[in-house]
């Protein structure tokens, strides 16, 4: 069963960006009619050049996105999805730690901003890293769950 859920939405990631990709391919379709008229032509023309940005913004946010990694916990086991699907069951897990990706002063609020990962040790000496918004509630479940 699911108890938590946390990271990057990547449906609505991808959707973006299959949303740019299919306008940056039927535009060009579009625009080789013959018989277009020239207000609709030179509008085509402008959706197609919005379109060939977007796809590369999308397109690199999607990386981030990806990057950044989305963690799933049940009863029994925690799935870890970034570049590859990781699943580990609570007895391989060694403990669970809080990292600091960066610390950065804001211009606006003169205020710090942290980037927090969560870092996954293993009992086979591997490490996993996903940045989450609310890494100390994820801490809490899992150091309730490991056997020591």
């Amino acid at each position: 069963m699911k108890i938590y859920e946390t990271g990057v939405k990547y449906e609505r990631a991808f959707l973006y960006l299959s949303v740019s990709v299919a306008l940056f391919i039927l535009i060009p379709v579009f625009l080789s009619i013959r018989n277009i008229p020239n207000p609709l032509f030179i509008i085509l023309e402008y959706v197609f050049d919005i379109s060939f940005f977007c796809l590369i913004f999308f397109g690199i946010l999607t990386v981030i996105a990806i990057n950044k990694g989305k963690i799933i916990i049940y009863d029994d086991k925690i799935e870890i999805k970034k570049f590859r699907h990781i699943v580990l069951p609570w007895n391989e897990i060694k403990d669970v730690d809080i990292r600091y990706k960066s610390l950065v002063v804001s211009p606006i609020t003169r205020k710090i901003i942290s980037r927090k990962a969560l870092e996954i040790y293993t009992v086979h000496g591997k490490t996993f890293s996903i940045e989450v918004q609310d890494p100390e509630k994820i801490i809490n479940i899992a150091r309730s769950r490991i056997k020591l």
